[in-house]
Order: C-alpha cells, then sequence, then structure tokens
C-alpha cells in the first residue's frame, strides 16, 4: 500500500501535491499515462484511483474556469476589452479544451489498465 500523497507508476514514484488545482498532479498524470505507449500502465488499484481522482479535480477546475471566462465576457460590455485580451480569452479556451480531450484520453489509459489488473486478478483466482 502506498503513502498517500505517492502513487507508482511504471515503477517510478511520484508526490501528489494536496492541493487539487495543483497543475503539478496533472503534469504527473500526463507523464505517468499519457507517455506511455504501452496502452496500461504498470501500476496497483490504489495509484489508478488516485489518478481518476486527479481527472476529477482538473475536470472541475476546467469548468469552473470556463465558467468564470464566460461570466467576463458577459461584463465585457460595461468595460471594453483590448483586442489582445480577446485573443489571449479564445487562446485559453482552445487550450482548456485540449486539456479537457486529453483527460479523456487518460481516463481511457486508466479504465484499460484498470480492465487488465482485474483480468489478471480472475486469472489467478
Amino acid at each position: 500500500m502506498s503513502n498517500h500523497n505517492e502513487i507508482t507508476i511504471n515503477g517510478v514514484t511520484h508526490t501528489l501535491r494536496k492541493s487539487k488545482t495543483d497543475l503539478n498532479n496533472l503534469e504527473v498524470l500526463f507523464h505517468a499515462v499519457l507517455a506511455n505507449k504501452r496502452g496500461v500502465i504498470e501500476t496497483d488499484r490504489d495509484s489508478l484511483d488516485k489518478l481518476n481522482g486527479i481527472i476529477y479535480d482538473v475536470s472541475l477546475w476546467i469548468n469552473s474556469s470556463i465558467g468564470g471566462i464566460g461570466e467576463l465576457l458577459v461584463y465585457a460590455e460595461q468595460r471594453e476589452l483590448s483586442e489582445d485580451c480577446i485573443k489571449d480569452i479564445g487562446w485559453l479556451l482552445a487550450g482548456l479544451s485540449e486539456l479537457r480531450f486529453s483527460l479523456a484520453d487518460a481516463s481511457v489509459v486508466i479504465d484499460e489498465t484498470r480492465e487488465s489488473l482485474n483480468n489478471a486478478h480472475k486469472k489467478t483466482a
């Protein structure tokens, strides 16, 4: 059983930060899951649960960010936004969208790994 702040993926131990909005945890997720070329990752169920927790937390953060941008745009008519600011908002929205797709890809890898662990357990049982 691993420390509650650590996960081991493909033989490498990563330390998770306590803050749910800490992007370091997202970096751990991407390096551990998306950089993996084998389809499934070598880990345990506890670490998979922690990775799913990172995806959930970042998904909430993305939704909150998009909501904040929407609110900004609603009130934009009261104050003129520069062309650069509008471009920056557009790039931010595009980046958040790409991040959400990457999270979906990570979820698939985690699900495949969980299924592989379950199948291995059934074979040994």
